[in-house]
């Protein structure tokens, strides 16, 4: 099975001229490239998306900042998995889980009125990378749109108020390093098998490593840190969308890709920073066939997940509805 492939995203990279906007033909090569990806694998590594790298590591800095606070102090920013705050280590069991992931996170939720931490940097560049991968969404959603044949705001006018309301939100995660002598239950990962719940999600990882996506034949392929890439995965919403012509890929995350899928001593943290794109809430989500899954408001969705979740006491994905 090949890996995941690395596509060339210059041609609408974020520092490009803005007054310059690629055609429709100018385009074509990396939708293609996009579609071949997303289709088969629902992953892929961009290059050149012309994010700075400068704005990541400050987000960076601020958030493994936080996290190194006493946990009574974290604990006063406690939210949880879609919505602003802290999300502590043994809360959220992804998926199929029978056991809580370890990890934390801070999740920013641009409908926020609750407080944030006093931590130079911190508000700013949540808000700074949130404005961000916003932009690169649309640039994104816009080439997805091309590959499958539609008007090119297809996708994008329904991903409008991302910075103002709708399911949009971005978080930090910390998997911590693991002392030999950590108590573990079976089946437990750093982070377990599971989809997302939304359209596209794009993600920033440092050189640690341990990301895995499964394909359609259920092989577990490796997303190895890339230098100046981020990963984009397709996600179960776009996938209804779609009628299955994109993939929705499970992935998890291990202690290292070369390793079991124990965490138990694992010698160095991991972070990692994820932008979970979701519609607006009013969007109807409908087959772009006309067929397969019946129509959805993108509202509804988030309230079927979010009841089941909180039944559940954790975040749980719907993807085993979706037919591949």
């Amino acid at each position: 099975m090949a890996g995941v492939p690395v596509i060339d995203f210059q041609v609408y990279g974020l520092d490009g001229a803005t007054d310059i906007v690629p055609t429709d033909t100018d385009l074509k090569k990396v939708a293609v490239e996009m579609y071949d990806a997303l289709t088969n694998v629902g992953c892929l590594y961009i290059k050149n998306h012309g994010m700075s790298p400068k704005m990541v590591k400050r987000l960076e800095a601020a958030a493994l900042q936080f996290f190194s606070l006493p946990i009574e102090e974290k604990m006063k920013f406690k939210g949880n998995a879609i919505t602003h705050g802290y999300v502590p280590m043994g809360v959220e069991r992804l998926g199929n889980a029978t056991e809580p992931d370890v990890k934390e996170s801070f999740v920013y939720f641009p409908e926020n009125l609750a407080p944030w931490p006093e931590i130079e940097d911190f508000k700013e560049s949540f808000i700074d990378v949130f404005h961000n991968f916003t932009i690169l969404l649309h640039r994104i959603l816009e080439v997805l749109a091309l590959s499958l044949d539609l008007e090119r705001e297809f996708f994008k006018k329904h991903h409008c108020t991302l910075e103002r309301q709708g399911g949009t939100v971005m978080r930090t995660a910390l998997y911590p390093k693991m002392p030999d002598d950590f108590k573990k239950t079976d089946g437990q990962l750093r982070c377990s098998e599971h989809t997302d719940w939304g359209t596209v999600t794009v993600i920033h990882q440092d050189n640690v490593g341990g990301l895995q996506v499964k394909t359609k034949s259920g092989e577990w392929i490796d997303v190895k840190p890339k230098d100046g890439t981020f990963v984009v995965q397709i996600a179960d919403l776009m996938q209804r969308w779609t009628s299955n012509k994109f993939y929705a890929p499970p992935h998890r995350v291990l202690k290292l890709p070369d390793e079991t899928n124990s965490f138990i001593g694992a010698k160095r943290s991991r972070f990692s920073l994820i932008y979970f794109g979701n519609p607006d809430s009013d969007t109807v989500v409908q087959g772009i066939d006309g067929s397969k899954y019946e129509p959805i408001i993108a509202s509804h969705y988030y309230e079927e997940l979010n009841e089941k979740a909180s039944k559940q006491g954790y975040e749980e994905t719907f993807h085993h509805t979706l037919d591949i």
